[in-house]
């Protein structure tokens, strides 16, 4: 009796990655996840990944009275980083503690992961039905 395949990280991840730069503006930030309807994303610096920010971050950062108007001063820490062939247990797992995981190849992200992506592929589009 073979032991079944599990789900992996590529088999899931979104490959469209929509992100801001450290220097833009939180408004440019708002705009941007209102426009594609999602509530965070990874923070850039050129082509690397330096943290994530999103509606929690940024609503934080104005309860607290964190000063700054730009991207890089109300992100949170960059996310982990795992292979196309990294087991959905590990990625799940990672999610626990992060709001997203980046898929990513000899060193560049090619994709990431959120906990909606992760439900959306186990339980299909309308887990309620």
């Amino acid at each position: 009796m073979g032991k079944e395949k599990e789900i992996t990280a590529g088999e899931i991840m979104q490959r469209k990655m929509i992100s801001v730069q450290v220097n833009d503006d939180l408004k440019k930030v708002i705009e941007t996840l209102k426009r594609h309807e999602i509530s965070q994303m990874p923070v850039t610096e050129g082509t690397e990944v330096v943290g994530t920010i999103s509606e929690a971050t940024i609503l934080e950062s104005l309860l607290n009275g964190k000063s700054g108007s730009r991207a890089k001063d109300v992100m949170a820490e960059a996310p982990p980083s795992v292979s196309r062939q990294t087991p959905v247990s590990l990625v799940s797992n990672l999610l626990r503690y992060f709001s997203i995981v980046l898929v990513a190849e000899k060193g560049k992200p090619i994709g990431l992961i959120t906990k909606s992506d992760l439900i959306t592929k186990m339980y299909g589009k309308n887990p309620m039905q």
